[in-house]
């Protein structure tokens, strides 16, 4: 085992729901070899990360203001862009051309 929970510790977990269709019939003697072989991101029940939930019941929880900040982003970025001619702003002067 690589570590041990305890009071104090900081940890990640995950938690894998196997009672899907997916997971039918998966060798519980076994189970490493059914989540290396069976198991997909649409099993992640619970995320635990330095023991604070990040995933609970299959959905990610506190993402309000990460995407509140994305999308706050998201518009600067458009107005700056809008501003200075696009992505990748053009020169401003032609650059020479090298003839060989």
């Amino acid at each position: 085992m690589a570590g041990t929970p305890a009071p104090g510790k900081r940890a990640d977990i995950v938690l894998l729901d196997m009672s899907g269709v997916s997971q039918a019939g998966w060798n519980r003697s076994d189970p490493c070899a059914a989540i290396i072989a069976q198991a997909n991101s649409g099993n992640v029940h619970t995320v635990l990360v330095g023991g604070r939930v990040v995933k609970r019941d299959g959905r990610q929880v506190h993402v309000d203001g990460a995407l509140a900040t994305l999308a706050e982003s998201h518009g600067y970025l458009h107005d700056q862009m809008a501003q200075h001619d696009g992505f990748i702003p053009q020169p401003p002067a032609e650059l020479p051309v090298f003839n060989r």
